[in-house]
């Protein structure tokens, strides 16, 4: 089965600060559009505590947080991460808070389907919608089985495959 590799910061966050040039374009009908970006930093974010039921270990947080850490070191970025202590909340909740964890039950959240191996919900300030607050994120537990390897090279990566 070919594995579908997730950059969990590249999903995650891959809305940036001022130095890097990563944003989310939207229009509303024939509006002009609006670049969206954090204006606070560090950014925090929290993993749910459960992680992946597939990964035995705690390595898929470490890859997380090593994830975070390669957006934050590219040359000539603003972005800065913090990671909050792990969570028990999961799912995309609109609370304030960041928050990555997996959803093994498909009835769960509708976003979670078989050909979708994560789904990222963008929250935007009430008072300036260019403004990013939060950002949730859940990996599909349910039809995609995740483990941490060897990629290539010295490199450990989070990847995922499709369920039987």
């Amino acid at each position: 089965m070919k594995s579908v590799r997730l950059a969990i910061a590249a999903t995650a966050i891959v809305l940036s600060g001022e130095g890097a040039l990563a944003y989310v374009q939207q229009r509303a009908n024939s509006t002009p559009f609006q670049f969206q970006k954090w204006v606070t930093f560090p950014i925090t974010y929290a993993v749910n505590k459960r992680g992946s039921t597939d990964v035995l270990t705690s390595a898929e947080f470490s890859e997380i947080s090593a994830a975070f850490a390669t957006w934050q070191a590219v040359a000539n970025t603003t972005l800065q991460f913090s990671a909050n202590p792990p969570s028990t909340e999961s799912g995309i909740l609109g609370d304030g808070k960041s928050t990555i964890s997996w959803i093994d039950n498909p009835d769960v959240n509708p976003a979670i389907a078989p050909d979708v191996g994560a789904f990222t919900m963008l929250f935007l300030s009430p008072a300036n919608d260019s403004q990013i607050v939060e950002v949730d994120m859940i990996l599909n537990g349910a039809y995609f089985s995740w483990t941490t390897t060897a990629a290539t090279g010295a490199f450990t990566s989070l990847c995922s495959s499709p369920k039987p």
